[in-house]
């Protein structure tokens, strides 16, 4: 029985040293989700090349290069005097 326990044991401990989550770090530029005219819209873009909605708009699809994701604003802490 302290075999099976051992055993038990070591299972629970070998699940704790791998990582939760990998490649899950945020890259340091985004692709564009969206072609430029369905951003411009506001509308949900399929991805695809051409877009289903530029096709059904006979224009022409383009998505534009990387961009740099917003950067987190810091909070200022205002204390009452």
């Amino acid at each position: 029985m302290e075999g099976d326990t051992d055993d038990s044991v070591t299972d629970d401990t070998s699940t704790l040293d791998k990582p939760q989550k990998e490649g899950h770090e945020r890259p340091l530029e985004c692709q564009a989700r969206a072609c430029n005219r369905c951003r411009q819209r506001k509308i949900r873009c399929d991805r695809s090349t051409p877009c289903s909605q530029c096709i059904r708009a006979k224009t022409r699809c383009m998505y534009s290069g990387r961009y740099k994701p917003r950067e987190k604003r810091q909070r200022v802490l205002i204390s009452a005097q």
